[in-house]
């Protein structure tokens, strides 16, 4: 199998004025292609792990509205910029502080739990939610969240990079939590994605979460032709390369070099391969 090889150290920055400079239509055509999936990882007894919800509840990210005024500025900003949506439905996360802690409590006193609620017909316990441990908080008094999401995002171009990036697109959510951002070059650290947020207000010790909800932005480094495309053996073979890594290791990004190295040139079928 051809390997994307040693030249690829470090992200190429895409020559963004002479992307700007062509005709929106123009960009479109020329844009590469970035594939969005649904991970179905295989577990010890070599069967795929199932997922908390369908496939089809996982909707691909939808683009971002056009530019109110025509500005070519906000229209090359939204031509990269892709909603993401929260899939799940009616999920109620609790958040409080404990009576009595000592100094070796790993959440800083802080509890928290997420479930079903509402009108759904499964009223149990949401396993796709963990509270982070207080060393991964920014601030000791704010803790830091996450809901994994078994989404990948895989291109072929390696100028392709995605920023996470905070929405403000919910007028009926007044949440007391923050996005926390982050950047990925998906051309080789093709992990999967969660939603990481901070309780920026302890005050508020419950929220609920639904289907309508936009829980962050994908922002590419260019325009991209973004589609679905289902789990295959090649995904698989990228998932295994970089899967939980960061469980037991820091500075991950000292590695990026190494999985470049092990890429091979093509991961994306053409959708006429696609099975």
């Amino acid at each position: 199998m051809e390997r994307a090889g040693n030249n690829m150290k470090k992200c190429p920055i895409p020559d963004v004025g002479k992307i700007w400079s062509k005709p929106m239509k123009e960009i479109r055509k020329s844009a590469p292609k970035v594939v969005f999936t649904v991970a179905k990882p295989i577990n010890a007894q070599g069967q795929e792990s199932p997922n908390s919800l369908a496939d089809v509840g996982f909707r691909t990210p939808s683009k971002f509205l056009k530019a109110p005024n025509g500005c070519v500025s906000t229209l090359y900003l939204r031509e990269r910029l892709y909603e993401v949506k929260f899939p799940w439905s009616y999920v109620k996360i609790e958040l409080k502080k404990k009576s009595f802690t000592d100094e070796i409590d790993r959440y800083g006193g802080f509890g928290a739990h997420a479930h079903y609620t509402g009108a759904v017909k499964h009223q149990g316990p949401f396993t796709d939610f963990i509270l982070e441990e207080k060393d991964a908080w920014a601030s000791p008094e704010i803790p830091v969240m996450q809901i994994a999401l078994p989404f990948m995002l895989l291109t072929d171009d390696p100028e392709v990079w995605v920023d996470v990036v905070p929405s403000d697109r919910n007028p009926n959510y007044k949440l007391p939590i923050a996005t926390v951002g982050g950047f990925m070059p998906i051309y080789g650290w093709t992990r999967g994605l969660s939603w990481a947020f901070e309780w920026i207000d302890t005050s508020v010790e419950e929220i609920t979460l639904n289907h309508d909800l936009t829980m962050f932005n994908l922002l590419f480094s260019k325009p991209v032709k973004l589609e679905y495309q289902e789990w295959n053996e090649d995904f698989q073979k990228q998932w295994n390369q970089i899967a939980n890594v960061s469980k037991n290791r820091r500075a991950t990004n000292e590695l990026y070099p190494t999985a470049i190295e092990r890429r091979p040139k093509k991961v994306i079928r053409n959708k006429w391969f696609s099975k």
